[in-house]
């Protein structure tokens, strides 16, 4: 039996006569297996759709990370007569934010999008960016969030980004890896900076695991929880599986050896070992794979796969005493990503995706694991008490952390 989503729960429960004109936020996975058709086709079968936002990778996660979306007329035929605004455009200035003009005559906004539960996810930024046009000019907007599971459960792992690292790729006050849905996070987002938005979260017999891609690159379930501590390797010269079938599941590059792997594999389990919630959770295997497009394209990458053991283990250490490690082994060769690396903002990709001093000093040999596992201990309990705060003990928020 196909369990309803929010999305059936939403055109059962919701009479969109008595609603008029609907904006819509999604992507591909705004889809009812139960009627076969996206939610765009439904609303706009019952004469109610007004106009669609995309975000970052298009409609159909057709897109590749930090690729734009200019031209929208290739979904004319998918909706004729319906107007598609991208959210990811070369002109950032005018897209990532939606122009107020873009959300006049709206009578409401419905959204539905799958996160994934890290803040580096550009989804939660184009929802915020979203939020702040609509607190300033349509307070009153009606909005409707369609909520789902979140795929990496309500562990917590991190620290919570500060003012001098946000960008695109990371918001202010959010930690690595945050443990609420997208409706509780909507929700955050509009009490949190005193907006109190009219929105209203519908809920649903969601599907825990994901069962169409939110993005070219997170093509499962595992994906999600590795996803963590395995986006840093984005601001290394490192390759993190793109352009293979196991984006974010593989590390590797061709300066690397089968020599070097054995002893990083050696020196992982040496520094791992005193930390049970660290280790438990994943198999280190050396390999040698080939991207077919992104870093090292057509190149021998000697590296190793990540495979979850299916205990929790605590993503974010893991990757990151990994790429110390490899960073130390290779110490001849800079490992880190030059240059600035999002719209608007000089810092270096680690710098951005790290978002955490004491991260950047363990990064660089600077502090021991202890203290960055110290550090952790305190800022996952801020979180929790964060979380806390603002919705009681209704979501049960953890760290693995003791």
């Amino acid at each position: 039996m196909i369990q309803n989503t929010s999305l059936d729960t939403f055109l059962e429960q919701i009479d969109l006569n008595l609603i008029g004109s609907i904006g819509v936020l999604c992507n591909q996975t705004a889809f009812s297996f139960n009627k076969r058709r996206y939610l765009l086709q439904l609303l706009h079968d019952r004469g109610v759709l007004k106009k669609a936002f995309i975000p970052e990778h298009g409609l159909f996660a057709e897109l590749q990370d930090q690729e734009h979306l200019d031209i929208t007329e290739l979904y004319n035929d998918f909706l004729p007569g319906i107007p598609f605004f991208s959210l990811y455009q070369s002109d950032k200035e005018n897209s990532l934010q939606v122009p107020a003009d873009e959300l006049m005559n709206l009578d409401a906004l419905v959204i539905d999008l799958q996160d994934v539960g890290s803040r580096y996810y550009t989804y939660l930024s184009t929802l915020n960016y979203l939020f702040k046009t609509v607190a300033k000019q349509f307070p009153e907007l009606p909005i409707f969030i369609l909520d789902r599971k979140n795929p990496s459960g309500r562990q917590i792992e991190g620290s919570v980004m500060p003012s001098d690292y946000t960008s695109f790729v990371g918001l202010e006050g959010l930690p690595h890896r945050h443990g609420l849905t997208i409706g509780e996070m909507a929700t955050y987002f509009s009490t949190s900076t005193g907006h109190n938005l009219k929105i209203k979260v519908i809920d649903g017999e969601n599907y825990q695991e994901l069962p169409i891609a939110p993005s070219p690159n997170i093509p499962e379930l595992e994906t999600c929880l590795l996803y963590p501590g395995q986006c840093l390797v984005e601001g290394t010269i490192l390759s993190e599986g793109r352009g293979t079938t196991k984006p974010f599941q593989l590390i590797g590059a061709p300066f690397l050896n089968w020599s070097d792997l054995t002893h990083i594999g050696h020196k992982m389990e040496e520094a791992i070992k005193p930390y049970d919630f660290i280790n438990r959770g994943v198999i280190l295997r050396p390999l040698i794979f080939i991207p077919k497009f992104h870093k090292w394209t057509d190149q021998h990458c000697f590296g190793f796969q990540l495979h979850l053991t299916g205990l929790p283990f605590h993503s974010l250490l893991y990757s990151a005493i990994l790429l110390r490690i490899i960073s130390e082994i290779k110490f001849d060769r800079d490992i880190w990503r030059k240059g600035s690396y999002e719209y608007g903002n000089v810092r270096t990709a680690i710098e951005l995706l790290a978002g955490d001093r004491e991260l950047l000093y363990f990064l660089q040999g600077k502090v021991e694991l202890r203290h960055l596992v110290s550090h952790f201990a305190e800022t996952e309990n801020e979180w929790i008490t964060t979380v806390k705060n603002y919705f009681g003990n209704s979501l049960p928020v953890y760290s693995l952390i003791k």
